[in-house]
């Protein structure tokens, strides 16, 4: 069940992590988890949140190129869901994003870069992750890495 807003913005002003990655990791799993069930959000979603409790200075667009890998590794470890809709017609791409996503969505993207939205997994879902990097994934923690 998500808490709400208030929560999660206490436990995220509340973190105190020296490895930054790992920061921006949690606070995006944290902003993740207040979308409704099978509902997906789009980095803008997350960028604008973090503006808005003050977590990030307002106007610096620089902290997308961090969003995007910190969104990226959370999908390759299995922690959330990600989709690309870049493959999508204009047509299919509009119906979707208003009925699924929750946040901005840049028009029907060109083919350079891809749009993708991404969301928690609903409780014993399983999420399609690459093989290779699942490999070195489990390898690793068959290891009892810290």
């Amino acid at each position: 069940m998500p808490a709400s807003e208030t929560e999660i913005k206490e436990k995220i002003t509340n973190l105190r992590i020296f490895y930054k990655r790992m920061q921006w990791e949690k606070i995006c799993l944290l902003i993740l988890s207040l979308l409704p069930p099978k509902k997906l959000a789009s980095r803008m979603f997350i960028y604008n949140k973090m503006r808005a409790w003050h977590l990030i200075k307002p106007k610096s667009k620089n902290l997308l190129k961090y969003i995007a890998p910190t969104l990226s590794t959370l999908h390759q470890k299995g922690l959330i869901e990600k989709r690309n809709l870049g493959k999508l017609n204009t047509w299919e791409f509009k119906t979707f994003c208003r009925k699924n996503v929750v946040g901005e969505i840049i028009e029907k993207p060109e083919k350079k870069r891809t749009q993708s939205v991404f969301r928690l997994p609903l409780d014993g879902e399983k999420i399609r992750i690459n093989k290779g990097y699942s490999k070195i994934y489990k390898r690793m923690l068959s290891k009892n890495h810290p």
